[in-house]
């Protein structure tokens, strides 16, 4: 049994042992592996904290990086004091100050990529339309950079909006479509979707925003992944606009 202590713990994970746990995915600040129990994920605290996941020190990271293996599972105890709430069940919320401040910086930052937003802003509208036609029928998942690709995050911020705004019937438009179609997407990607579905779990930096809606909390969400924080952003200003501020049938 290896133990280390961890920065803080999703509270959703309800303990700290985990039994014959491996490896399925390596990234730079990030590990998702698999123990007998369920899949969840260790960040380095150069991030902040995810749905079922862990934060803990970089040079602890970096241990586990070592010592996790793809074939041979270990035991292991990761300690936490500080446990921290990720679900949004049940929250209703007027997120139009959050959209206002968010606008500021996906415009600029979009600006900074533009050709490779040219491009991905067609495939998003392409989505849009497909969900108010009532069905998506096209291929979305797994498009784009990233652990999380970027058409998946989109989707992912536009759900959200969805489901703090109440809009009932879109979201489970685009719920049937990402279930039907998640083998198309990475495994990062699809157990993002996954907490979400089951326990409306958010990375903290959006519920922090959802909370605060200030400038502030706007720019913490860049921190989120490579250009992940971006586009959740951006998903959940378009489909703000689009199905949430235009009194959209629910």
């Amino acid at each position: 049994m290896m133990k280390y202590k961890a920065l803080e713990i999703d509270e959703s994970i309800g303990k700290e042992v985990f039994f014959n746990t491996f490896l399925l995915e390596a990234y730079e600040t990030t590990l998702l592996i698999k123990s007998k129990e369920f899949i969840l994920t260790i960040i380095s605290q150069r991030r902040d904290l995810l749905p079922k996941s862990v934060r803990v020190s970089n040079e602890v990271f970096q241990n586990l990086r070592k010592a996790l293996s793809y074939e041979n599972p270990m035991d292991l105890t990761l300690c936490s004091k500080e446990k921290v709430a990720l679900s949004i069940k049940g929250l209703s919320k007027d997120l139009r100050k959050a959209m206002e401040e968010s606008r500021k910086v996906v415009g600029f930052y979009k600006n900074e990529q533009e050709e490779y937003y040219k491009t991905l802003e067609k495939k998003v509208w392409d989505f849009i339309t497909e969900v108010k036609s009532g069905k998506v029928v096209n291929s979305y998942l797994g498009y784009g950079i990233g652990a999380t690709p970027s058409m998946d995050d989109i989707i992912f911020g536009g759900m959200i909006m969805l489901y703090i705004s109440g809009q009932q019937h879109v979201y489970s438009i685009i719920e049937k479509y990402v279930k039907e179609n998640m083998d198309k997407t990475t495994q990062t990607s699809i157990y993002q979707f996954t907490n979400f579905f089951e326990e409306k779990l958010i990375p903290k930096v959006f519920k922090e925003l959802i909370k605060k809606q200030t400038f502030q909390s706007t720019l913490k969400c860049l921190k989120h992944g490579h250009t992940s924080g971006l586009d959740v952003l951006y998903g959940m200003i378009i489909f703000h606009e689009n199905f949430c501020d235009l009194g959209v049938v629910k």
